[in-house]
């Protein structure tokens, strides 16, 4: 689970060199510090996540094999190499498979770059 928050009590009395270490643990975990807040005999530092963070702890999502029929295209794109794009889209919708014209052109410029490359290697382009 994605922690998005993390808050931190330092306790009045702490040193200053443990203060800092508490204090800077965040950052290097892609933290940025929000607010600190003093409640009675403690100081809250209330930390929020970097949005980049959170897209790099999510990894690299999927989105475009959403429907499972990435191979599929794929290969319809590199039995036609000559097609244009709009030709490709309506091969595509005819086979069932809904992509649009940038999809399909980041695609087709990967099978024309690396003709050597399976076709698992072109799908994760």
């Amino acid at each position: 689970m994605l922690e998005p928050i993390r808050v931190i009590d330092i306790p009045n009395g702490t040193s200053p060199a443990d203060a800092e270490r508490l204090l800077n643990t965040p950052y290097t975990d892609g933290f940025y510090l929000f607010a600190a807040v003093s409640c009675g005999d403690v100081t809250r530092a209330i930390f929020k996540i970097l949005k980049r963070e959170i897209a790099r702890r999510r990894g690299p999502t999927k989105r475009s094999n959403k429907d499972g029929q990435e191979v599929e295209a794929v290969a319809i794109i590199r039995e036609w190499p000559e097609d244009s794009l709009n030709e490709l889209v309506e091969r595509l919708k005819a086979a069932g498979i809904e992509r649009g014209r940038s999809w399909i052109n980041v695609k087709r410029r990967a099978l024309q770059c690396n003709g050597q490359q399976s076709q698992t290697e072109i799908s994760q382009a």
